[in-house]
């Protein structure tokens, strides 16, 4: 019969998958579209080379500065599985998540090998099993797991945590082969997320809290480097890949006192959805703290003061939290480094990144667990009732949270709701009521994007642009047939369109967008010049002189237009 011990895992494991079941049946969404149904790279391991020497966005002609190759892999292995189903995605995340909860036990279980209370407290009512459990079903988590995207943050936690378990098994000799595994899968963790690569820093924070015979500054020095070694190999692949560490990152425009309001804003706001969990948003608009005296900055102030307090009476009582609250903040430091954030400022209160960091906060509520325990001991009902309570609570919210991931629509009515001033938002909104059909209400989405943000229209005819310079014709039409979705009157989304149609040679394509750019913009030198040539191409010159006799009376010094008239007059003639 397995132990007690075994079977807290087992149960663990157990609810980490069944509060994620419903997740299944969801589909695609957000990026989920880009990197699995379009995405070359993971339907074969010829693919590979380009996988770990690129940028995650290169397979679809997009700069940035995130390096992600087992992202790519990890897809990849599931597709040889599932094709490209849906629900095996899905099915994946929620192992992976299941996984980390159980990591989770097994880490807490290490670290309290060195708290006497833990030897007194039953298994059902420890830290590792409080805490696993906790992180098994806590909401905030339903980002990462929930969406076939998020896979980056859980497998990186997943490595990140299996490190950290060998780090602290490696007490007796030999050590070093148990060092090196936990260095490589450290750098593992960082090839799923760069944020990973801060990981080193949890280690020193458990030298500095919890080693038993003290901080031994040599002695870390040489159990920390493998980690250095490893950090380095992933940095090497990381500027090979990317062209430098990070070409994308651009400057937030902050000045000094807003950009420390900022940093303490976030930390509240991250402060808050850990602790209280409700009200999450895929999409939520952070707007920084204009000075010290506006509620944005009051309200992080006093948030960032209480948390800072409560942390000091908890870490003084026992260095095991004192490590809890280093293993919430330090996975958390890349979120503060907002020029680096794809999304901006808008979304930078993102929910995923409190995946890892939500490993901290459960293991200051197994250790409030066992404090509990103790003082109410023999009543052991107290502790067991307000565990339940609390992760009953916890696993209500995240089953009801999953189903806002079923589809696209369901995703942006949902944000809608909840970050009404947000552009971004309203136009996914209206692509998705677009798909499903809902052609009034999409329009109306989308009008509203553009009234509050017009510079849409010509992000995304730079989009198209760009796909299209890189070869990638379908991504640029349909970048184009957003554009005209913002804007049904752009003149250039359908003279765009038509350069696209005529490269790939659908000329009739080509004609009909040429002559609606027209149709808007009759002194579209450009249009009426392309327009002619085809029309001179398929051997229509009465069609095709007027376009170019318009042509140069509107750019009379263009020595092409003016050579394109000459040469159709001539053919006239005979």
């Amino acid at each position: 019969m397995p132990s007690s011990t075994a079977r807290a895992a087992m149960l663990v494991f157990v609810i980490a998958v069944a509060v994620y079941v419903n997740t299944l049946p969801n589909g695609f969404v957000v990026d989920d579209v880009h990197q699995i149904v379009e995405n070359d790279w993971i339907t074969g391991v010829g693919y590979l080379p380009e996988i770990f020497s690129r940028g995650v966005w290169d397979f679809e002609g997009r700069a940035s500065s995130y390096y992600r190759p087992l992202m790519h892999a990890l897809y990849m292995a599931t597709w040889y599985v599932f094709g490209r189903t849906p629900w095996g995605y899905h099915l994946v995340n929620v192992l992976l998540h299941a996984g980390v909860s159980l990591l989770v036990f097994a880490v807490v279980r290490r670290l309290m090998e060195r708290e006497d209370t833990e030897r007194r407290t039953a298994p059902w009512l420890g830290a590792p099993f409080v805490a696993s459990v906790l992180f098994a079903v806590h909401p905030i988590h339903t980002e990462a797991v929930a969406w076939v995207a998020g896979i980056t943050d859980v497998s990186m936690a997943f490595f990140s945590l299996l490190s950290l378990w060998l780090y602290l098994g490696a007490r007796g000799r030999p050590r070093l082969p148990v060092l090196l595994l936990s260095a490589l899968s450290f750098f593992l963790a960082t090839l799923c997320k760069e944020t990973g690569a801060v990981f080193p820093l949890v280690l020193l924070a458990y030298e500095a809290t919890l080693r038993k015979e003290g901080w031994q500054t040599v002695r870390v020095a040489g159990r920390l480097a493998p980690f250095a070694g490893a950090g380095t190999l992933y940095l090497a692949l990381r500027v090979h890949a990317l062209g430098g560490f990070a070409p994308t990152a651009g400057a937030v425009p902050l000045g000094p006192l807003q950009y420390v309001l900022t940093l303490l804003a976030l930390l509240a706001g991250y402060t808050e959805k850990l602790v209280l969990p409700v009200n999450l948003n895929f999409w939520s608009v952070f707007v920084p703290p204009g000075s010290l005296a506006s509620p944005g900055a009051v309200r992080a102030l006093a948030v960032t003061a209480v948390a800072l307090v409560g942390g000091w009476l908890v870490a003084r009582r026992s260095r095991a939290a004192l490590f809890g609250l280093a293993l919430v903040l330090i996975p958390l430091l890349p979120a503060f480094h907002v020029s680096a954030l794809n999304q901006g400022l808008e979304n930078a209160l993102a929910e995923r990144y409190l995946y890892l960091p939500s490993v901290g906060l459960v293991l200051l509520g197994g250790l409030a667990t066992v404090w509990l325990r103790e003082r109410t001991a023999p009543r052991r009902a107290v502790p067991a009732l307000a565990v339940a309570l609390v992760a009953g609570t916890l696993a209500a919210g995240t089953v009801q949270r999953n189903t806002v991931w079923r589809n696209e629509l369901s995703l942006w009515s949902d944000v809608i709701r909840k970050s009404p001033g947000s552009a971004i938002a309203h136009k996914n909104y209206g692509a998705a009521l677009l798909y499903a059909g809902r052609k009034a209400e999409g329009e109306r989405e989308l009008r509203v994007a553009v009234a509050m943000r017009p510079e849409l229209v010509e992000q995304e005819l730079a989009k198209g642009a760009a796909y299209g310079a890189k070869g990638l014709t379908k991504k640029a039409v349909l970048a184009f047939h957003m554009a005209l979705a913002l804007d049904p009157e752009s003149a250039p989304a359908h003279f765009a369109l038509g350069v696209t149609y005529e490269t790939s040679g659908w000329l009739d394509a080509a004609i009909g967008e040429y002559e609606a750019a027209l149709a808007l913009r009759p002194d579209y030198a450009e249009a009426h010049n392309n327009v002619g040539i085809l029309y001179a191409q398929k051997g229509m010159l009465e069609r095709a002189l007027p376009h170019f006799e318009a042509a140069v009376r509107l750019r009379p010094d263009d020595r092409d237009y003016r050579s394109n008239l000459e040469r159709a007059r001539r053919l006239r003639q005979g």
